[in-house]
């Protein structure tokens, strides 16, 4: 019941009738009731429509309704409200049909006592609701996709339902007093019987995976769930079975187990070392290629912090690079960089770095994928040293010569311009070069530079332009320290002369000019090599022998 007050709809033409019932009804207890009072068929319409009622009394005598018309529509109109007729007739054959028309009981008037009526309406209402319950159950049944059967205790198939057709393809006409061991894979022999002698038992099934065999003879993987049903005493008269199809769930599991394998496969054959990381950059786990590279075994690197192999050269980029890649702003962050191997050298690795996600997006793991690029990097840096240095000296080329005098430039643009250009011509080297041989003029080139690099700073910049030309920039270097200093490497250069063929030794002298940067050199950075180039011309028509100072305004000054 669905309250303790009940609701009764009265639906009587007789005002005495209608009075007496409502009276019997007013001093019950059990249960206590409110009644609202309809004396047509048309009024207790428009009432069950507005109000909802636990059970109406209905008197088959009324001026718009004919015998069990009442009975019909009013359980039309209200399917889930218990109806009790009440009837001047005394007919088995009335009270059977109004029974068979949906009335849950059947009174006489004038012979039912006060407690009959209420007893009636309480069973009434018991019975609505017990109705009501199988119903819905029913219909549950025969709507859900899964398969409902009940077996009774011979084992034999008792009842099923449209799910059960859908899922192993037998009609209920045809499968129906059939044993249960029908559906039963030949090979899992015995299964069913084991499961209802347990659940006899009282234990219980749920969730138990298994197969069943369609009528096509195919196998459908399903999960079964098994209760007894008793009886009044206790006593087990049949078997509920409820099965579900997880055929897609066995299938999306294998599936999964074989991607899995797949990737087990992958990651411990993969030819480039793979390593899983924790969020906190611990290994969690790391291939035999990644152990080869690094020198560890994987019983030393899983667990351990990723910082037991870091390199001597951070990278700051790699911080950024990590928040991107979890925030999901970036997929994935390659780089090269420095790693320490087991025995304490340095060797170079490509590294690429995924972040693993689960279902919803949240970030698990970290997948870093390395080679071994140690040899490409230290080709990769002859080649740059060739592209960079002069063959015979192994000082800086011209190139980039003019690479590190426009890099000069641009941080004076920013902090304000510093420091001076010399240019260094050996003199006479040509004549040297014609006395003593092309390999010899080689070497004192080498002796030059030899000399000029033990005299310069390592901040310094000192590069052969060709033949016997040098170009040094002295980054802080004012006017007097910069022709102080050129002094210094012309000294240098006077006691590094050569040796003839005769072994006398042959003096080298060099003129040098010297041009130091002012503001606004980054716009034309060559400009001051053209002053220390101009200048140093200078000092040659000056004697040779000599540094030559370069004034902006073409002017210079030479000294001895």
């Amino acid at each position: 019941m669905a309250s303790s007050v009940v609701r009764v709809l009265l639906v009587e033409d007789n005002a005495a009738d209608a009075e007496a019932t409502a009276d019997a009804l007013a001093f019950a207890r059990s249960p206590r009731c409110t009644v609202r009072h309809a004396a047509r068929l048309e009024d207790a319409r428009a009432l069950l429509a507005r109000e909802r009622f636990d059970v109406v009394l209905l008197d088959l005598g009324l001026p718009d309704a004919r015998g069990l018309e009442g009975v019909r529509e009013l359980r039309a109109a209200a399917p889930e409200t218990a109806i009790v007729v009440l009837s001047g007739m005394g007919s088995e054959a009335v009270a059977l049909d109004a029974l068979t028309n949906g009335a849950q009981d059947y009174l006489v008037k004038g012979q039912a006592s006060d407690d009959a009526l209420q007893r009636s309406i309480r069973f009434a209402i018991a019975r609505r609701e017990a109705d009501v319950a199988q119903r819905r159950f029913a219909a549950i049944v025969e709507s859900t996709d899964l398969m409902v059967l009940t077996v009774d205790i011979e084992h034999r198939i008792s009842s099923w339902n449209p799910g059960a057709e859908r899922l192993l393809g037998y009609a209920t006409d045809e499968i129906v007093g059939r044993p249960l061991a029908l559906l039963v894979p030949p090979e899992r022999g015995g299964e069913e019987r084991a499961i209802l002698d347990s659940v006899r038992a009282g234990e219980h099934v749920h969730g138990f995976e298994t197969q069943r065999v369609h009528r096509d003879g195919t196998l459908v993987d399903v999960s079964l769930a098994v209760s007894a049903i008793r009886d009044a005493q206790g006593s087990v008269i049949s078997f509920a079975v409820i099965a579900r199809d997880i055929t897609e769930k066995v299938r999306a599991e294998a599936s999964l187990h074989a991607a899995q394998e797949q990737f087990r496969l992958a990651f411990e054959e993969a030819p480039i070392g793979m390593a899983l990381c924790s969020l906190d950059w611990r290994f969690v786990r790391v291939n035999r290629a990644y152990s080869q590279i690094t020198g560890y075994s994987a019983a030393e690197l899983e667990g351990s912090p990723t910082a037991l192999i870091a390199g001597s050269v951070g990278d700051e980029d790699a911080t950024a690079a990590v928040r991107a890649l979890l925030a999901g702003e970036t997929s994935h962050y390659s780089a090269d960089r420095p790693l320490r191997h087991a025995d304490g050298h340095e060797i170079w690795a490509s590294f690429s770095i995924t972040c693993v996600r689960d279902d919803a997006g949240r970030p698990q793991h970290f997948l870093t994928q390395m080679m071994d690029v140690t040899d490409r990097r230290r080709y990769e840096e002859r080649l740059q040293h060739m592209a960079d240095h002069d063959p015979l000296t192994g000082l800086l080329n011209r190139r980039a010569f003019a690479r590190e005098l426009r890099g000069h430039c641009t941080r004076g643009a920013r902090y304000g311009a510093t420091g001076a250009a010399l240019m260094i011509d050996l003199d006479a080297f040509k004549s040297y070069n014609d006395t003593l041989g092309h390999q010899a003029g080689d070497e004192l080139i080498r002796q030059v530079a030899r000399a000029l690099s033990a005299r310069l700073r390592k901040s310094d910049v000192l590069a052969r332009l060709g033949g016997d030309e040098f170009a040094v920039i002295l980054p802080t270097a004012d006017r007097e320290i910069a022709r102080r200093v050129a002094g210094e490497l012309l000294d240098c250069i006077r006691g590094d002369g050569a040796t003839g063929s005769d072994g006398e030794r042959i003096a080298m002298t060099a003129s040098i000019g010297v041009a130091c940067f002012e503001d606004g050199d980054d716009d034309a950075p060559d400009q001051v090599m053209v002053d220390a180039d101009r200048a140093m011309y200078e000092a040659k028509q000056a004697g040779r022998d000599r540094v030559a100072v370069a004034v902006r305004e073409h002017a210079s000054s030479a000294a001895g």
